[in-house]
């Protein structure tokens, strides 16, 4: 409406009619989306850069529920599931012919000299568009929302080896925003849902010359799956692959707490994401060997792997 200038015309209707659009305006439900400091920046630099005019997209998870919406039951407080597209959300666009296969699992083989990551589980990615509008400047960028597909294929592979518990699971990838992680099934989901988020998005981006900025450490796994496209799918060498990706991914630290700051356990990246964690070890090796020319006396304060 306020693009449209019709912002006073439709209060003014409203008004007449006994009514008042704000009454209207929180009848909508919010996107379940995060509700954080850097959650409310990244929405922020979405809107900015729409007005400026900056070409850009940005990506994120389409949570089917928040963590909970609360409701005061006989003086108690009560926690409901915030289900907030149960009816639908008529702002997104469904983009079924861009689905993208995220991979997990599996092991990585050495064939004709060439790394290869086999017998994976495959989850596709599928894309629901928000638009972005700028004002007066017929801008408009995308925010687009990942959601778990699982095929049908590998649906029925695991339940007939009787992995019900995975089978169930693979789909819930991005069925609830933050999972608990004070148990490991709830570590292994987190990381679940940020690789789904950096694979899908950047198997999409890597078809665009794009620079990419990340503002959290959840999406930290950005570098090497980058290196992994452009080394197992481009055919890259090991160096243009780091040469190129230095110059694409930018990083902000919003902060030095220790909450802010995550660390994975090796044999969870190894039960996962087995070809990265093998790129994470070069890349440390690379790392450690520029800090021994440089004369470093304790290279272990350097090491990405402890």
């Amino acid at each position: 409406m306020i693009n449209l200038r019709i912002e006073n015309d439709v209060d003014q209707a409203f008004y007449e009619l006994g009514l008042h659009i704000e009454e209207l305006e929180e009848l909508e439900m919010d996107a379940a989306l995060g509700n954080g400091d850097l959650d409310r920046l990244a929405a922020c630099f979405l809107d900015s850069m729409a007005i400026l005019g900056l070409s850009s997209y940005g990506y994120g998870l389409r949570y089917d529920y928040e963590i909970f919406t609360q409701k005061i039951d006989d003086g108690y407080q009560k926690e409901y599931p915030d289900d907030w597209i149960k009816y639908g959300n008529p702002w997104e666009i469904s983009r079924s012919e861009f689905l993208v296969p995220v991979q997990f699992y599996g092991e990585v083989i050495e064939e004709n000299g060439k790394a290869k990551w086999v017998d994976t589980e495959i989850i596709q990615a599928m894309p629901f568009d928000t638009l972005i509008p700028g004002y007066d400047n017929n801008v408009v960028n995308t925010l687009r929302l990942w959601s778990t597909k699982a095929p049908g294929k590998f649906y029925f592979q695991l339940f007939n080896s009787g992995d019900y518990i995975r089978a169930s699971l693979t789909e819930n990838i991005t069925r609830v925003l933050y999972p608990n992680d004070n148990f490991d099934e709830g570590r292994s989901l987190r990381l679940q849902q940020q690789y789904f988020l950096v694979s899908a998005s950047l198997q999409d981006i890597i078809q665009h010359n794009a620079a990419v900025q990340l503002n959290d450490t959840h999406p930290a796994l950005s570098v090497v799956e980058l290196m992994r496209l452009l080394i197992d799918e481009e055919n890259l060498s090991w160096d243009q692959a780091l040469n190129i990706t230095k110059k694409t991914i930018s990083y902000t630290n919003h902060t030095l707490l220790p909450e802010g700051l995550e660390r994975w356990p090796i044999i969870m990246l190894e039960k996962l994401l087995p070809r990265h964690l093998q790129l994470i070890q070069q890349i440390n090796a690379h790392h450690l060997d520029a800090r021994k020319a440089q004369n470093y006396f304790k290279i272990s304060d350097h090491s990405f792997l402890l």
